[in-house]
C-alpha cells in the first residue's frame, strides 16, 4: 500500500474517532455527514491552546469561523502569551474571551428556550382543539 494512501486512511480514522457523533455547541450542527471524509466539526480552544489545551468545545466550521472573527473584532486576536504582554494583560484577554463566549451561548440558549415555549404552546392548542371535537368525529 502506498504511504500516501496509508497516511490518508489513518487521518480519516483519526477524524472519525475524534469527531464522530459530535455536535456544535453553538448551532447544533451535527457531524453525521462528514464532508469528503473531513469533519464538519472543529475543536475550538476557548482561551487559546497555549493557555489551556484542554479548555475546548466543538463548533461547526461556520461557528468556529464566526467565533474567531468576533474575537478579532473585539480585539481578542491572539490569546497566547507574548514577551510584550504581562500576565495581567493575558488574563484580561482570557476573561474577555470566556465572557463573550458565555454571553453568546446564553443568547443562544434563550433563543432555544423561546422556540421550545412556542412549540409547547402550539402543542397545547392542538391538544385543546382535539378535546373540542365531538366523539363521533374522533
Amino acid at each position: 500500500m502506498c504511504e500516501h494512501i496509508a497516511n490518508e486512511l489513518a487521518r480519516r480514522r483519526r477524524v472519525e474517532i475524534l469527531y464522530e457523533g459530535k455536535v456544535c455547541v453553538r448551532c447544533g450542527e451535527t457531524n453525521l455527514d462528514m464532508i469528503r471524509s473531513y469533519s464538519k466539526i472543529d475543536l475550538h480552544h476557548v482561551i487559546g491552546e497555549v493557555n489551556d489545551p484542554d479548555f475546548v468545545v466543538f463548533l461547526c466550521k461556520s461557528c468556529h469561523a464566526w467565533a474567531h472573527a468576533r474575537f478579532k473584532a473585539l480585539g481578542i486576536v491572539d490569546l497566547s502569551p507574548k514577551p510584550k504582554r504581562n500576565l495581567l494583560e493575558v488574563i484580561t484577554l482570557l476573561l474577555r474571551a470566556i465572557g463573550h463566549t458565555l454571553k453568546d451561548w446564553g443568547e443562544r440558549l434563550s433563543e432555544y428556550a423561546d422556540k421550545l415555549a412556542d412549540l409547547i404552546e402550539s402543542l397545547d392548542e392542538l391538544d385543546e382543539s382535539w378535546r373540542e371535537l365531538p366523539e363521533a368525529q374522533l
